[in-house]
């Protein structure tokens, strides 16, 4: 008999990769390309496959709004999730675009190139904290106050020029 057995060798351990999500747009009949779901990989991005321009834009518009609250919740900034188009072509995926580019502007929007490869039409690609911007100054004119003088005598704790009748003029 032999001694305990050795253990095999452990592996060590690797930070875990934070996955983004992102919406892809595709036809029901197309197979995704193996250069696109690397480059999705690549990217941190894990694909959520619509097939409609309308499912896709409220799913990228749920994504967007779970990244503002967790943002506003946490303090820490996140990239806004993408909209990836594989077939550019279909109008109700270009109205799509224009309306996204107009309404939503903050949403990135990619379309996939002959080689499988993801070309920007629209957005930003950096976090939203890289360059804060302050809120507008509100500036309100000032107003002339309409403030009596038993008005301000009870405002600052002084007993009353006039009397009180108990009846307001």
């Amino acid at each position: 008999m032999s001694g305990p057995k050795p253990k095999p060798p452990t592996k060590s351990p690797q930070t875990p990769r934070v996955r983004r999500p992102c919406v892809v747009l595709a036809p029901a009949a197309q197979v995704l390309d193996r250069v696109l779901l690397a480059t999705l990989d690549e990217r941190g991005w894990t694909p959520r496959l619509e097939h409609h321009p309308e499912m896709a834009m409220a799913e990228v518009c749920l994504l967007r709004r779970e990244v503002v609250q967790r943002s506003a919740h946490l303090g820490d900034p996140e990239d806004v999730p993408p909209l990836i188009v594989t077939n550019p072509s279909d109008p109700h995926t270009t109205a799509l675009i224009e309306a996204l580019a107009q309404h939503l502007s903050d949403i990135p929007v990619y379309e996939t190139n002959d080689d499988g490869m993801l070309v920007m039409v629209h957005g930003e690609p950096t976090t939203q904290a890289s360059d804060p911007v302050d809120p507008p100054m509100v500036v309100h004119p000032a107003r002339q106050t309409e403030v009596n003088d038993d008005e301000l005598s009870a405002l600052l704790g002084e007993p009353s020029a006039t009397p009180h009748t108990g009846v307001d003029p």
